[in-house]
């Protein structure tokens, strides 16, 4: 699979909510990664997946897991942010007014990979050109 996953997909696979389709959603597409599917997130996923759970949950041991969960899952790459990264970020900052610095640096790891599509459950991403969301529900 040629798709990124954005933060939210890896905390809604950790959940026990098996009611909400999108943990259901989330624990499939993981499934599928791991038996050969592949796809991609980034250092920043990473760590927004761990800072949710220290902030959320208030369990460092439990957040730390989560991360070495990503960085272990089979067949998925976890992308650096580089410098040229950030710079286009930047640069979607200013052609779209509505993202977030946060998301701008998701996409342009994506534009920089040859990816364009993002797993995410976040809807600021609809309007950025050349990318395509997935959502989960």
């Amino acid at each position: 699979m040629n798709l990124y996953f954005d933060a939210n997909v890896f905390i809604f696979a950790s959940l026990i909510d098996e009611g909400d389709v999108r943990v259901r959603r989330a624990q499939e597409l993981m499934r599928k990664v791991s038996q050969g599917g592949g796809g991609y997130t980034s250092v920043l996923a990473v760590d927004e997946v761990v800072w949710a759970w220290i902030r959320q949950k208030k369990d460092r041991a439990t957040a730390i897991q989560q991360g070495l969960r990503i960085h272990t899952l089979p067949n998925l790459r976890v992308l650096e942010v580089t410098s040229a990264d950030s710079l286009k970020s930047l640069s979607l900052l200013q052609r779209f007014p509505h993202l977030k610095p946060r998301d701008a640096i998701h996409a342009a790891v994506c534009f920089s990979n040859g990816i364009s599509s993002i797993v995410s459950d976040d809807p600021d991403f609809d309007r950025i050109e050349g990318l395509k969301r997935i959502p989960l529900d």
